[in-house]
C-alpha cells in the first residue's frame, strides 16, 4: 500500500474518532449521592427548627441507601449530574440530566405512575416524554445505570453523543455540588446574547426605581461598570468553577468560587491588579479580633475603571455644588479636595471594624490609605468651625507622631445617648495615611500607626450573624435576640463564633470564599419564632 494512500486513511480514521466523540460541555454540573445528602439533611433540619422533620427524612435516606431498590427506581448510592453543550445548531443544544438508576422499569413506572408522564418508547431504544410547561418533547435513554434526560434535542440522546458517566464524575467527589463553565466553549453569539440581556433588563429595573439626579448619577456609573465586568469575563475568562459543601460535625457551610482568565487579556490584567499586597490599613483591620463587623479592602483600580471613578467624582461634585449656597459649596469643595485625589488614585486600601465593649457599647475603628492627606486635616479643621462649643470640642494637633498630627474630637453632651464605648473620638493625618478610632486615650491609634504592614488579599470582611440580626430586626430588641443566640451556641460571648465571613482574592486568578456557621443562620429562622 503507498505511504500516501496510508497516511490518508490514518487521517480519516483519526477525524471519524473526533467527531464521534460526545459534544464538550460548556456548563456541568455534579452533586452527590442522595445518600451523602442524609446527614445534611438532618443537619438542615437542626437549622430550620426542625429537628425531628430532618432526622426523620435522614433515617429514610440512610434506610433506601442500604437496600439494593433505590427509590423508584433511581440508585440513591450514585453521584447526579447535569450539562449544557452548544452544537452547531445553538437552539437545539441540549440541556442533559443524569439521574442514576437502579432499575429501568421502576423508573419508567414512576414516571407514568406518579408523575402521570407517560414514557413513549421511540425505534431507536429512546423515550420521549409530553412535559407540562415545557415546550417540545424531552427525550431519555438509559445507558450504563443512567438516565440521561434532555429537553429538546433527541438527537442529543443517542449513544454516541453521551459522555459515559464514568468520564463525567470523577471516582470521588470532593465537594456537595460543584459546578464548572467552560467558556471557550460558549458560542460567541450566545455570549453576546447573555451580556446583551442582562444589560437591557438592568437598565429596565434601573429606569422604573424613579432615582434622584445624584442615585441616577451613580446607578449609571455602578450598572455600566456592572455589565463591563459581565462582557468581560465572557469574552476574556477560560474556567469558572463554583462549589459548595456543609460539614454538620463542625457547623461549616461554605461557597467558593474560583474564575481563571485567557492569557493577555483585559481580565487577566485586571486579576494581576486585584492580587495580594503589603497594606498597613487592611493589615490592622484584619487584626481586630471578634468584631461585630468588620471589613478590608486592598486593590488597584484597573485603568478604565479608575478614569470612570475620577468622572463620577467630578460629576458629583458639581451636582452637588449646583444651587448650593456659598457656606455650602465651600464645604462641599472641602469635602472632594478631602477624598476625590484617594478616588482618582485607583488605589484602594481602607477598612473600618466595629467591636463590642460593655454592654451595648461599641468601640471603632477605621484606616485608609490617601493621597493629599493635608486636605483631610483642612477639612477636619473646618468641619470643628461649625460645631457648636456645647456639644463637641476639636482640639487640632492635639498631639504628634512623627511627621503625623493627631487631633482629638470629644463629644460633651452625647455621652447618655452615644451607642459608643467613648465619647471621645482620636484621628492620624499625614500625607500618605488617614487613621480614626473612638478611645478616651490615643494608645490604639498610634500602634495602628506603627504596625508592621503584611501582605493582605483584595477583600477580607466579617460580619456578627447576632449583631446583623439586631440591627435588620431592632423591634425584637438585642435581648430577645442574645438569648436566642445563648440558647443556639452556648455561650454569652458571641461575636467571633457567629461570624460571616468573606474573603476575596486576585493574581493568577479570582478566587472567592464564603464562610459561617449552621447556628448563625440558625438564629434566622430562631427570631421568627419570637415574632409568634
Amino acid at each position: 500500500m503507498p505511504r500516501s494512500m496510508f497516511a490518508g486513511i490514518v487521517v480519516l480514521v483519526a477525524a471519524f474518532a473526533v467527531a464521534a466523540e460526545p459534544p464538550k460541555p460548556a456548563l456541568k454540573v455534579r452533586a452527590k449521592s442522595i445518600a451523602d445528602f442524609g446527614p445534611l439533611v438532618a443537619y438542615a433540619g437542626s437549622i430550620l427548627g426542625e429537628d425531628a422533620s430532618g432526622k426523620a427524612y435522614a433515617d429514610k435516606i440512610a434506610e433506601l441507601a442500604a437496600g439494593k431498590d433505590g427509590f423508584e427506581g433511581i440508585d440513591v448510592n450514585n453521584p447526579i449530574g447535569a450539562y449544557v453543550a452548544f452544537g452547531d445548531n445553538v437552539e437545539e443544544s441540549p440541556v442533559m440530566v443524569m439521574v442514576p438508576v437502579v432499575s429501568e422499569k421502576a423508573f419508567l413506572e414512576f414516571l407514568s405512575g406518579k408523575l402521570g408522564l407517560e414514557p413513549k418508547k421511540n425505534d431507536d431504544g429512546s423515550y420521549g416524554l409530553d412535559v407540562p410547561n415545557i415546550p417540545g418533547l424531552v427525550f431519555l435513554r438509559f445507558v450504563e445505570g443512567y438516565a440521561y434526560i434532555a429537553l429538546r434535542s433527541k438527537e442529543s440522546v443517542e449513544a454516541k453523543n453521551l459522555p459515559k458517566a464514568g468520564d463525567f464524575f470523577p471516582k470521588k467527589l470532593e465537594h456537595f455540588v460543584e459546578a464548572t463553565i467552560e467558556f471557550d466553549r460558549i458560542p460567541l453569539d450566545v455570549k453576546k446574547a447573555i451580556y446583551g440581556q442582562f444589560e437591557l433588563q438592568l437598565k429596565t429595573y434601573l429606569d422604573g426605581l424613579q432615582p434622584s439626579k445624584f442615585q441616577k448619577l451613580l446607578n449609571d456609573y455602578w450598572s455600566d461598570l456592572v455589565v463591563e465586568v459581565a462582557k468581560t469575563v465572557l469574552l476574556d475568562g477560560e474556567q469558572l468553577t463554583v462549589h459548595f459543601d456543609a460539614a454538620p460535625k463542625t457547623d461549616d457551610i461554605a461557597f467558593d468560587l474560583r474564575l481563571t482568565a485567557k492569557p493577555k487579556t483585559t481580565l487577566a490584567d485586571a486579576l494581576k491588579g486585584f492580587g495580594d499586597r503589603e497594606s498597613l490599613p487592611a493589615t490592622v483591620i484584619a487584626a481586630v479580633e471578634e468584631p461585630v463587623a468588620r471589613v478590608a479592602l486592598n486593590f488597584a483600580l484597573p485603568p478604565e475603571a479608575k478614569k470612570s471613578i475620577g468622572t463620577l467624582a467630578d460629576a458629583a461634585k458639581t451636582l452637588f455644588q449646583d444651587g448650593a449656597g456659598d457656606a455650602e459649596r465651600i464645604a462641599i469643595e472641602a469635602a472632594a479636595q478631602a477624598v476625590v485625589p484617594t478616588l482618582k488614585s485607583g488605589d484602594l486600601q481602607l477598612g473600618a471594624s466595629v467591636v463590642p465593649k460593655k454592654g451595648e457599647k461599641f468601640a471603632v475603628k477605621f484606616a485608609a490609605k490617601v493621597e493629599k492627606g493635608d486636605n483631610i486635616r483642612s477639612l477636619l479643621q473646618f468641619a470643628a468651625i461649625g460645631i457648636p462649643k456645647d456639644q463637641a470640642k476639636m482640639t487640632m494637633t492635639a498631639a504628634k507622631l512623627g511627621e503625623a498630627k493627631l487631633h482629638k474630637l470629644q463629644a460633651l453632651d452625647l455621652a447618655q445617648s452615644f451607642p459608643f464605648d467613648a465619647v471621645t473620638s482620636w484621628f492620624l493625618t499625614s500625607d500618605a495615611l488617614f487613621l480614626a478610632e473612638m478611645s478616651e486615650k490615643k494608645d490604639g491609634l498610634e500602634a495602628m500607626a506603627k504596625a508592621k504592614p503584611a501582605s493582605m488579599p483584595m477583600l477580607d470582611a466579617s460580619v456578627s450573624a447576632v449583631a446583623l440580626l439586631a440591627v435588620l430586626n431592632a423591634d425584637l430588641g438585642v435581648e430577645k435576640l442574645q438569648q436566642s443566640a445563648i440558647e443556639q451556641f452556648g455561650k454569652v460571648r458571641l461575636y467571633g463564633t457567629d461570624a460571616i465571613s468573606i474573603r476575596a482574592a486576585g493574581g493568577t486568578d479570582f478566587r472567592l470564599a464564603l464562610k459561617a456557621k449552621g447556628k448563625g443562620a440558625a438564629l434566622y429562622f430562631a427570631q421568627q419564632k419570637l415574632r409568634d
